[in-house]
């Protein structure tokens, strides 16, 4: 958005940036959450307030929460907003929020986000899952369903593929469902074919990791710039992504822009991304299902090429920019 002219982004848009410091993974200690959150808070809430002062009040707030204990912060933050009488959205860009929603035993996380549901002036949902949980919450009026988008201008899609490297980008973490993808490549032992890895490696997968040094087939690249994490997406036959829970992951998203066949799990707004013909998904923590489905791609270079061009189709039509702005302006134009 920030690239775009403000014309067509339809407003004048300013960023305060709320991103985590330093990269979290699954062994993150609760204490040090709440310390470094603590303090993240307290650096944008000063942010919003020298915003605020320097420029006066805005038409709207637009919040992107991940959910968990930065939900705290989402709520002073949509406090403020009520008490400064200025509209608030709130995105929520992850996963979680059917299951918390829809739970018969109450969670402090489902407690803090139906509290920030009801202090927003609208929430905006990225899968139909969590559209429906959050309308049922909090009714209609205040909720939509946008999907995250993609400039397809910065993408060149390549369907046809002979390389013999399945890629997984993104953390190396168990919840991404690493441990199931490793097993899985270690029981197909598929000649010739190698699996690479690149992503930021978790403290707790060090061992896993350590042990394959000797393994031939697999390629432990360490976390990567953008642009090499694309070369890299471009030299690769399909990509897998097995992770426990998404929200809506930007990195399927660009591999439905390069024309990289993808694999991944149904959770979150994935079934939405590629189902219907446009990938392959697989249950999570699923070894067995895993396995077929890597076989299946391995295989059929001509089932991996059809698919790839799916979700191309399905990236311009509905995740491209010009569709996903359109509801953006109207939501904002509310």
């Amino acid at each position: 958005m920030l690239d775009m002219d403000p014309q067509t982004l339809g407003a004048d848009l300013s960023l305060i940036d709320s991103s985590h410091r330093q990269q979290r993974s699954d062994d993150t200690s609760l204490a040090s959450r709440v310390i470094t959150g603590a303090v993240q808070t307290l650096r944008v809430v000063a942010s919003l307030l020298q915003h605020l002062a320097r420029t006066g009040r805005p038409s709207c707030v637009h919040i992107n929460t991940s959910g968990s204990l930065g939900l705290v912060r989402d709520i002073v933050l949509l406090s403020l907003c009520r008490v400064l009488r200025v509209r608030s959205a709130l995105h929520l860009r992850f996963g979680r929020a059917p299951e918390l929603l829809q739970s018969a035993r109450p969670t402090i996380e489902s407690q803090l986000l139906v509290t920030a549901l009801r202090l927003a002036s609208i929430t905006i949902s990225i899968d139909s899952q969590t559209f429906a949980a959050v309308t049922e919450k909090i009714g209609s009026e205040r909720s939509v369903l946008i999907p995250n988008f993609i400039h397809l201008k910065h993408y060149d899609a390549l369907f046809e593929r002979r390389s013999r490297t399945v890629l997984f980008l993104g953390s190396v973490t168990h919840s991404k469902g690493v441990d199931e993808l490793l097993t899985a490549w270690k029981s197909l032992s598929l000649e010739g074919w190698t699996l690479r890895l690149i992503g930021p490696i978790s403290p707790k997968m060090a061992g896993a990791i350590a042990a394959l040094e000797s393994d031939d087939s697999v390629e432990i690249l360490g976390p990567a710039e953008h642009g090499v994490a694309m070369r890299y997406m471009y030299e690769a036959a399909f990509m897998v992504l097995p992770s426990y829970t998404e929200g809506f992951p930007n990195v399927l998203l660009e591999g439905m822009a390069t024309g990289t066949p993808i694999i991944a799990s149904r959770v979150g707004a994935i079934p939405e991304m590629i189902g219907g013909g446009a990938g392959i998904l697989v249950p999570p923590k699923d070894v067995e299902s895993l396995k077929v489905a890597i076989t299946q791609f391995v295989n059929d270079a001509g089932l991996r090429s059809r698919m790839a061009e799916q979700a191309y189709k399905r990236v311009a039509l509905e995740y491209s920019t010009e569709p996903v702005m359109a509801q953006y302006r109207h939501v904002w134009a509310r």
